[in-house]
């Protein structure tokens, strides 16, 4: 899931105007430039925002105020990751919590896209090699698994709910944010807990299977930032294409059924 989070009421946006490209490699950005990790347009300001689950939110805590600063002379401003959901408002009296909206995807479909993407996404990398030995460390195989070789080798038949691993339940781990209760997804009050993050203190949740509607939403809340992007994304002559990747071997049911299993929590939250 792809969390952005913007600094300013949604209600004091009149005036504010943020342009939005989309870039011609297949990548999408709300402000290209040469550094991804800083995009600016006049009256606009978008960060890009790493931060993994098993960070401290000590850490996450100064990335944010880096950032807070560069942006302070620039309205509107939106950052944009992978990113867990925390409550900035803990940290100390008078910080502003920002408005959090994300795009999520089912998680059978999440699980089978990222783990192609890790081995065989379109850019080889030594961080994609790695991944590639790792799995056949895992799977005891002698080539790099398809999906249904892995689920089999490495959840097992017979498989539950999984926690500490890779693909499994980054939905609930990224909305459960950094409690001690979101270390184990498979606990009952991680999902507890990351139900009541979403309903409570996301502006906005898309999905992927439903991204016009979802923008459509986003537009009304955020349409500084977001308006004609519904139009545009209708009006494409060629629809959005998923990234292709190489050795793609589809699921059988199955697996599937294995997988839903392992990630039950973030099968039960897609469905809140």
């Amino acid at each position: 899931s792809s969390s952005s989070s913007s600094s300013r009421d949604s209600s004091g946006s009149a005036g504010w105007s943020c342009e939005v490209r989309v870039a011609h490699n297949e990548e999408f950005n709300l402000c290209p430039s040469d550094d991804r990790s800083s995009h600016e347009l006049p009256g606009c300001v978008v960060e890009d925002m790493e931060a993994q689950p098993a960070q401290q939110p000590a850490v996450m805590q100064q990335r944010w105020r880096q950032l807070e600063a560069r942006a302070a002379a620039r309205t509107p401003s939106i950052y944009i990751n992978h990113m867990v959901w925390v409550n900035f408002t803990a940290f100390s009296a008078g910080v502003e919590q920002p408005q959090a909206i994300n795009i999520i995807r089912h998680p059978l479909a999440r699980v089978v896209s990222e783990y192609y993407y890790v081995l065989w996404g379109p850019r080889l990398t030594p961080k994609m090699l790695a991944s590639r030995t790792s799995n056949m460390q895992r799977t005891g195989l002698d080539h790099v698994a398809d999906i249904n070789e892995y689920a089999v080798a490495v959840y097992g038949e017979d498989a539950g709910c999984v926690a500490k691993e890779r693909f499994a339940n980054k939905m609930t781990r990224y909305f459960c944010g950094v409690h001690p209760d979101c270390d184990d997804p498979c606990d009952p009050a991680a999902l507890q807990r990351a139900k009541r993050v979403l309903a409570t203190e996301y502006t906005a949740v898309g999905t992927l299977e439903q991204l016009q509607p979802s923008l459509l939403l986003l537009e009304q809340y955020y349409p500084h930032f977001f308006q004609g992007m519904p139009d545009f994304i209708g009006s494409q002559a060629k629809p959005i294409r998923a990234t292709h990747v190489q050795n793609m071997v589809h699921p059988t049911n199955a697996t599937l059924a294995i997988l839903a299993r392992v990630n039950a929590p973030d099968m039960e939250l897609f469905a809140f």
